[in-house]
């Protein structure tokens, strides 16, 4: 997310590419495809008396990618974005589908509900035959003061973040 408006009274952080593009219909369409061609393959293969197991593995592949493409597609599109308003001294969480033209208020919650915006550090390790990598992710998180968090799904730098945590904070500081 970036921020895409910030002002007195409003606050709003949006993922550029959320809108409706002819472009990511089009993936859309081509992931589909593949899968279609996957299954198609399957078929092939068990009504095939030679090349069987080739044309089955060929189709589930194909299937796997189709899959994976899709799934990575949605994962994209289904980005949230947040509204800070004083206005109504609310935070407002939007979603839009690929299948809407419009944005979705899918909850909401009062602003005197949060105390900060906070980057929480977690380190991974992955280990294989003779080395350790640690992997550090950054994530953002709206505290609030019942201690609960929500995930801002906020990409980019570590210090990109922490300049988003910033700015929520001096717009909350200014709300209380």
């Amino acid at each position: 997310m970036k921020i895409t408006k910030n002002t007195s009274k409003e606050l709003r952080l949006e993922h550029p590419n959320t809108r409706f593009s002819w472009r990511r219909e089009g993936i859309v369409v081509l992931s589909g495809t593949i899968t279609i061609i996957g299954i198609i393959t399957i078929i092939l293969g068990i009504l095939s008396e030679s090349n069987r197991i080739e044309l089955i593995a060929f189709g589930i592949f194909f299937i796997l990618a189709g899959g994976f493409y899709t799934k990575e597609i949605l994962k994209y599109y289904f980005k949230v974005g947040c509204i800070f308003d004083k206005n109504s001294e609310k935070i407002f969480l939007i979603k839009q589908t690929p299948f809407s033209l419009e944005r979705d208020i899918n909850e909401s919650y009062e602003l005197s509900e949060i105390r900060e915006a906070k980057t929480i550090t977690k380190k991974e390790a992955t280990q294989t035959a003779n080395t350790t990598t640690t992997t550090t992710r950054y994530i953002n998180y709206l505290i609030f003061k019942s201690g609960a968090r929500l995930k801002l799904d906020i990409s980019g730098s570590p210090r990109y973040k922490q300049q988003i945590n910033r700015t929520i904070n001096e717009f909350l500081r200014t709300t209380n």
